[in-house]
């Protein structure tokens, strides 16, 4: 476990001169837009891909309700997603809206 260690720093020393402070990268807010573009993105295409399983598997058999509780966990969290990264992409990056770590 000791021998970990050296390279485990020398790992975090990397992850820090590559993105700088993480603490500092949190409070730009402009990179948290980024990400949570990023975020919808990747669960938009996450969804097209695994769209045609959830048809053959999902959608072949008769509606339960767990397929209701799975259809409505799917939208509200892509919905929730999408809507908080609108909000977070149409607010000005002045000070005001800035994040305070």
């Amino acid at each position: 476990m000791a021998s970990l260690m050296p390279s485990m720093d020398r790992a975090n020393e990397a992850f820090i001169e590559a993105f700088g402070n993480p603490v500092a990268a949190l409070r730009n807010f402009d990179l948290v837009r980024y990400f949570a573009v990023m975020a919808v993105t990747l669960v938009l295409y996450d969804r097209v891909l695994t769209f045609p399983v959830e048809l053959k598997r999902i959608w072949s058999g008769h509606v339960s309700k767990t397929k209701i509780l799975y259809v409505i966990h799917q939208e509200l969290t892509l919905a929730a997603l999408m809507f908080n990264t609108v909000v977070m992409t149409t607010q000005h990056s002045s000070d005001e809206n800035r994040i305070l770590v």
